[in-house]
């Protein structure tokens, strides 16, 4: 993620009371697997309650799915398919600048709880490995 923020040049799409914008989309994808292990079913409930809770505490609020992904073992040779739960936020631009470092932090912190050579962050329909 850079420290850019994005400002549009276009008229919004919809009018609103002023403060009513959210212009940042952020989304955290909740790995179901220890590397290429899966989980539990309750060890992944877990993981994606705490990311919620996080969520929340930084941003306000979140919206999830369940989502299939894969990414490829190229020590194995095969293809990893695992589900995964999107977590994800939408955020004004200056709380988002404000707040982004917890955000990281966080992630970090469950990349080695969780097991994970990198976790995935949608930033703004870009896709980052933390």
């Amino acid at each position: 993620m850079t420290d850019e923020t994005y400002i549009s040049t276009e008229k919004p799409a919809f009018k609103t009371k002023a403060g009513e914008h959210l212009q940042i989309e952020v989304a955290v994808y909740v790995p179901s697997t220890d590397y290429d292990k899966p989980v539990s079913s309750s060890v992944l409930a877990k993981r994606v309650a705490q990311t919620r809770k996080k969520m929340a505490e930084i941003f306000g609020g979140f919206t999830q799915d369940s989502v299939v992904g894969g990414w490829v073992d190229q020590a194995k040779g095969k293809t990893i398919m695992e589900k995964v739960v999107k977590v994800t936020i939408f955020a004004r631009s200056g709380g988002f600048k404000k707040n982004k470092r917890l955000l990281i932090d966080f992630l970090r912190r469950k990349k080695k709880e969780w097991k994970q050579a990198k976790l995935s962050v949608e930033y703004e329909g870009d896709l980052y490995m933390i």
